[in-house]
């Protein structure tokens, strides 16, 4: 796996190793994220020990740990393979690095094994010299048993970070001769989740990348979902149905309620649980307080958004060698799915990296929607972004076209028209709008608080991260 950037991450980890203490680190993410090759990066050049728990039992991943560690500093060890005594002897050693990696497997196997853990630390290790890494994929375990209150080992651990996707812009890394639009792609049918990235061929075509991958029966990535969901929850047929009715448009609680059947209460403890693994996420209007009752639902992950739109769907044909037709159908639709769930986000995380950049620093940056009365008809309206300021009262009114005509005048009157329905500081805020367009601009914007954005100008800032006043802003 090619290793990109994970600097802040890096860094974290090292300034614990330099701290000289016994340090117990927590580092959890979900799958495939990387969290292996990070903590391999860190390692690489100290004296390390990486142990990968099995899913067996928790005598066999004592012996084997015990084994390691006798590999490793060529030690005689004649004690009796516990906890208790690993930990005693791991006392007396000279500075190293421990990864304990899947964690939740030890847990799983035995429940007392975070106090198990507490103990040996408070008795033996939290005066060593040890550097103990605890990392999982089960982000539910990890949370519970390492990092909540309740858990043994609350307290005791001296750091612990949630490591996350790439950033947007990392994926020019892996694909450098691909366009911003083709990357757009790319970002749609992977997010940007390194195991995945590393399985498409940056030298082939996009569409062939996920004939290859996304739609070859017996593929990494075709039965990805599958395995995920059966890791991590206990009813993965009924999380699959409630991922679906999202992935198909249906992002309002009674939405999902309606398309799945589903009783009130129960869906929402299984929309909680999602949240809570990061796989959906609940949106409210960036205006709206947090407890607003106009929340959507939307599919975190772009891989899932991608797979629960096209590949479950179609799975009877892949499996019937159907493939051709299958990319037929994709192709017929993709851009309408990229333009309804993918480039808002990449258009937001265009904004967040140059906030410095812009005639104002938006603190906040988000989507609004909401509704109005017209000639006693209640209707509605959506801002794909919006961006404020409370203390300077600014407002940046944005919209995100994945089309194939050129924005003008028509364009913007109609999003000035949607801001007037924004009630926020009327009369007493400074408003800026700006567009970012697949297909370019007409020459009859002139308006000098509007900011223009087309594919290139996008491309060259995410790429060799160039003024923005030199290409965007006119």
């Amino acid at each position: 796996m090619k290793f990109i950037n994970r600097k802040s991450e890096l860094r974290f980890l090292e300034d614990h190793f330099k701290s000289g203490k016994a340090e117990l680190i927590v580092i959890y993410g979900r799958r495939r994220i990387g969290k292996t090759e990070l903590l391999l990066q860190f390692a690489k050049e100290k004296p390390h020990i990486y142990f990968l728990t099995s899913e067996t039992s928790e005598k066999e991943n004592l012996q084997e740990l015990f084994n390691r560690l006798h590999e490793f500093f060529k030690d005689e060890i004649t004690i009796e393979k516990t906890w208790d005594n690993l930990f005693k002897y791991l006392a007396n050693k000279k500075r190293f690095i421990l990864i304990i990696d899947e964690f939740p497997y030890l847990i799983a196997q035995n429940k007392a094994i975070p106090s198990l853990f507490q103990k040996g630390w408070d008795l033996y290790l939290k005066d060593s010299k040890i550097f103990l890494v605890l990392a999982g994929s089960s982000m539910g375990m990890m949370e519970e048993y390492t990092l909540l209150y309740k858990s043994p080992l609350y307290g005791r651990r001296t750091g612990q970070w949630k490591v996350e996707p790439l950033k947007f812009s990392e994926l020019f890394n892996f694909f450098q001769h691909y366009s911003l639009e083709n990357l757009i792609g790319v970002y749609g049918a992977l997010d940007s989740i390194p195991a995945y990235i590393v399985k498409f061929n940056p030298q082939s075509d996009f569409w062939e990348n996920v004939k290859q991958n996304h739609l070859a029966k017996g593929s990494f990535l075709y039965d990805e979902t599958d395995f995920l969901l059966k890791q991590e929850l206990r009813e993965p047929k009924i999380y699959k149905n409630i991922l679906k009715a999202i992935a198909l448009g249906n992002t309002k609680f009674s939405e999902i309620m309606n398309s799945t059947g589903m009783d009130k209460s129960k869906l929402f403890v299984y929309l909680d649980i999602l949240e809570s693994l990061g796989i959906i996420e609940k949106r409210i209007p960036v205006l709206d307080k947090l407890k607003s009752k106009k929340g959507r639902y939307f599919i975190k992950d772009n891989f899932f958004k991608f797979w629960f739109r096209y590949i479950l769907p179609n799975k009877s044909s892949i499996e019937e060698g159907n493939v051709d037709i299958v990319i037929k159908k994709i192709k017929s639709d993709y851009n309408n799915y990229l333009g309804r769930f993918v480039f808002e986000s990449v258009c937001k995380s265009f904004l967040r990296s140059v906030t410095d950049q812009l005639p104002f620093n938006p603190e906040t940056i988000g989507s609004q929607w909401g509704t109005y009365r017209d000639k006693g008809i209640t209707k509605s309206y959506e801002i794909d972004i919006v961006g404020i300021n409370e203390q300077t009262r600014e407002i940046l009114f944005a919209e995100c076209k994945w089309q194939n005509k050129k924005i003008g005048l028509k364009e913007l009157d109609e999003l000035k028209e949607k801001a007037k329905l924004v009630d926020w500081h009327i009369d007493k805020r400074e408003e800026y709008f700006a567009f970012f367009s697949k297909s370019g601009f007409k020459t009859d914007i002139k308006d000098k608080n509007v900011l223009l954005f087309n594919l290139k100008d996008m491309e060259r800032v995410f790429k060799q991260k160039l003024s923005l006043k030199r290409y965007s802003i006119r």
